[in-house]
Parts: structure tokens; sequence; C-alpha cells
């Protein structure tokens, strides 16, 4: 809902369209999740999950809501895409990143935002494959069974985020975000994966949005952040990569 949001708003023509659409899906969701989680408290309810179904509901709200964004009267003009990566709480909170998705609209861009998803995702990714280098120093049932539950639940999250985007198309078509895997592919071209924390994160969907040839990427991150300040220090051979690609990063 909030891609979306970011995917319209900059072309909106009457000023709050796009947000109180916005807000009418996110309160809409907000009522299913207490409804959702107690169906899948149940056997049956985490069966279904633990196969990757039980999103229709979901899937229905974010069919109606690209609907509706698609609807809404836009100016026909061309703006540059700006990838938006960085420490997870600071890129995904205005008050802490001053507003700077907004900032960058008026400037007359449009924003593409590094998921919320994806930390969370990376913390599951990261936690099966460290268990996996323990069971190969050290074999034991407790390292080859987290490994396994982590495999699997990443996999189940790949499938239900994969389901869901699929809910918001076409409007959003070529927006899709990649997996876990792939951000720790990409990012381990500048940062090794046991380095781990959230630099490897930035700098692989950074690279992917260059790979996507977006006109630009800012990462944003509290003052003297480490893994800020990794990304920082990088950014200027992910450009020399990348076709000269503005990168900015702030703190």
């Amino acid at each position: 809902i909030q891609k979306m949001l970011h995917h319209t708003r900059p072309y909106e023509i009457e000023e709050g369209a796009s947000k109180a659409i916005h807000d009418k899906y996110l309160a809409e969701l907000l009522d299913l999740i207490p409804r959702h989680k107690e169906r899948i408290s149940s056997r049956g309810g985490q069966l279904l999950a633990y196969m990757g179904l039980g999103l229709e509901e979901f899937e229905d709200l974010l069919e109606r809501a690209q609907e509706e964004f698609a609807a809404v009267p836009r100016r026909d003009e061309d703006r540059p895409v700006i990838g938006l990566v960085g420490e997870f709480y600071v890129r995904l909170h205005p008050d802490s990143n001053q507003d700077v998705i907004r900032k960058l609209e008026k400037a007359g861009a449009e924003v593409w935002l590094a998921p919320l998803t994806e930390f969370v995702c990376y913390s599951n990714y990261l936690s099966g494959w460290l268990a996996e280098d323990e069971f190969r120093d050290v074999p034991s049932w407790q390292n080859a069974r987290t490994a396994l539950v982590r495999r699997f639940l990443n996999r189940l999250a790949e499938k239900s985020e994969h389901t869901l985007f699929e809910a918001t198309l076409p409007y959003m078509d070529g927006f899709d975000d990649i997996t876990a895997r792939k951000v720790v592919e990409r990012g381990s071209a500048y940062v090794d994966r046991h380095f781990g924390g959230e630099a490897i994160c930035s700098m692989g969907k950074a690279d992917d949005f260059a790979h996507r040839r977006l006109d630009g990427i800012v990462s944003v991150a509290p003052f003297n952040c480490m893994p800020g300040m990794t990304v920082s220090a990088l950014s200027q051979t992910l450009r020399e990569r990348h076709y000269g690609i503005p990168f900015l990063c702030l703190e």
C-alpha cells in the first residue's frame, strides 16, 4: 500500500487524493490482521499458512487498492526515480529522516523505498546460513534443524511476498523487490556476508536499483552509524561500476 502511494502521489492532480486511498486501505488492513491471526492460530490455519495459503483477503484488498490508485487523475510527466536505502528504522520513519521522501517528491522525483520486509527476511536468512556454517564446523541436530527451519521460512516468506505483489498488478508492474537471498548476493560484491548488519542490505538493494537503471540512490542513516558510514565509503565503488549513478548518503 505504501509503495503504491509513493508511485502515485508525485503525479496526482488533486493533492491528498493518494493519501486518502492509502489511509482507507491501511485502516482496512489493520482490521484484517487480528482476524487473520486468530484464523492461523488453529491447527488447520497453521497448515494453510505453512503452505503459503490463506492470503485471499489480503490479495483482494491489494487488488482493489491498485485499481483505485491507478484511477487517480495524474499529471502526464516523467520524473526521475530515486531508490531509497539505509538504516532500517531511519529510512522507514518520516520523523527520523526529516521526511526525506516528501522532500524528494517536492524536488521533482518519484521515490522507490526499500521495503520494510527486507531486514526482517534478511535476519531470518542470516540465521539460517549461520546455522549451516555452524553445522559444517560442528554437526549437530540443533544446527541442522535451525538451518532447515530457517530455509523453509525464507522460502515461505518469498512465496507469500510474491503472491501479495501479484495482487498489485498491473499497476505496480516492474516494481517487484528482490528476495533476501538476492540482496545478500548483490551486497556480497561490496561487503563480505560475514560482516553482517545493515550495510550488506543497503549495498545489495542499491546495486539492484542500479541494475534497474534508476536515476539515483539516497542512503539515510543515524549520525555516526557504522553501517551507514560503511555504505558511504562503498558508494563510490558502486557508482564506478554503474554508469556513475548519483549516490547521496545522508546522516
